[in-house]
């Protein structure tokens, strides 16, 4: 719904979830379809948005951090970064996924499309800028991508849209050098899910002046 000024009058229904816990997840789906039940909707999208990257805030400390080359612990770091970025995308997925298809169903082949996005970087393109300090993170990212091109391909007979969202230098909370605001990653996920052919891969912002795409 819209104001007269054509802004959204909606407030969005938060859904406790950590991605990584599997006990929470039959509540928050349980939550998920009461809600859409109780106002008549059908869920048309899944953002996975969720990510960590510890290794990048101890890289940005800055002049309290120096660069050894040295892999981060691969319990204490890396299976964190995976179990989220990775692990946690496909968690979501999979518990999401009857609900996607059953509001697929609900509308017919020419009712609602279905679109799952889930959000990688420009990491996942270029790996090494940071040596072995950041291995874990792009790691991930690079995962991602193969996951996001299988489900792509997986789920096309299912009528479900898989896209997979490369963001560049994106200034947010942790990163205050980023060079476009976030306003470019919410706009291609929009285009994503209300276009009728979303593009397979989306490229919004920049890095040191230059297109990722």
């Amino acid at each position: 719904e819209k104001s007269n000024n054509g802004t959204n009058t909606k407030q969005p229904y938060p859904i406790l979830l950590d991605v990584t816990n599997d006990e929470q997840i039959p509540t928050a789906m349980k939550q998920l379809q009461n809600y859409l039940n109780d106002h008549n909707k059908n869920l048309i999208a899944v953002v996975n948005n969720a990510g960590i990257n510890p290794e990048g805030d101890k890289i940005n400390e800055g002049e309290t951090y120096e660069i050894r080359n040295e892999l981060a612990d691969p319990t204490t770091i890396g299976r964190r970064v995976f179990e989220t970025n990775v692990i946690g995308v496909g968690r979501v997925t999979k518990a999401c996924l009857p609900i996607l298809t059953k509001s697929k169903s609900k509308s017919g082949s020419s009712g609602t499309t279905t679109t799952i996005i889930n959000i990688g970087s420009y990491f996942g393109s270029i790996a090494g800028a940071l040596g072995l300090d950041h291995c874990y993170y792009e790691a991930s990212k690079f995962a991602l991508e193969g996951m996001s091109d299988n489900m792509r391909r997986s789920l096309r007979k299912d009528g479900v849209r898989v896209v997979l969202v490369k963001p560049g230098n994106i200034m947010t909370d942790m990163n205050s050098a980023g060079e476009d605001s976030a306003k470019v990653v919410a706009m291609d996920i929009e285009h994503a899910i209300s276009s009728s052919k979303p593009k397979a891969r989306y490229y919004p912002g920049r890095v040191k002046g230059y297109s990722t795409k």
